[in-house]
């Protein structure tokens, strides 16, 4: 007997159309969610939640680049609790070399172990640390 997927997509697997219908789902819900308010910062928080919880990742933080500095906009942790005290924190670019890799070739930088990373910055290193935090993914959101 073939189940009614198989007659019209064969050679598909189940798992694969069960993916593909998580992975829609949640874009609808976050278009419903990012069209219903104008609200920049509730827009970012959410961003940020689901950026952050899709990965289950420690924490999620999203800047702006202004020059030659990053401006933390917001950061989010495990938790999911906005830290007010991040946001207009002003980072020198120079002094990032992660972020500035990520933003010249506009793709994302993973970073497996910063301490043993050659492309981080002394300074990169003490400020990831001083989170907890040894790896990442630093993707830029930019267009």
């Amino acid at each position: 007997m073939v189940s009614g997927f198989e007659r019209f997509w064969p050679g598909v697997g189940h798992d694969r159309l069960e993916s593909s219908n998580r992975e829609l789902r949640t874009l609808a819900d976050n278009s419903l969610e990012f069209g219903s308010t104008l609200d920049m910062d509730r827009v970012l928080a959410s961003i940020a939640r689901r950026m952050r919880a899709t990965v289950d990742a420690t924490a999620c933080d999203i800047y702006s680049v202004e020059g030659d500095v990053l401006r933390a906009l917001l950061a989010v942790n495990k938790e999911d609790v906005l830290d007010a005290t991040w946001p207009g924190t002003e980072l020198p670019l120079a002094a990032f070399p992660l972020s500035s890799l990520a933003l010249r070739s506009r793709q994302p930088v993973v970073v497996n172990d910063l301490t043993t990373d050659v492309r981080a910055s002394e300074r990169e290193r003490q400020s990831w640390s001083a989170y907890g935090l040894r790896s990442g993914v630093i993707i830029p959101l930019i267009h």
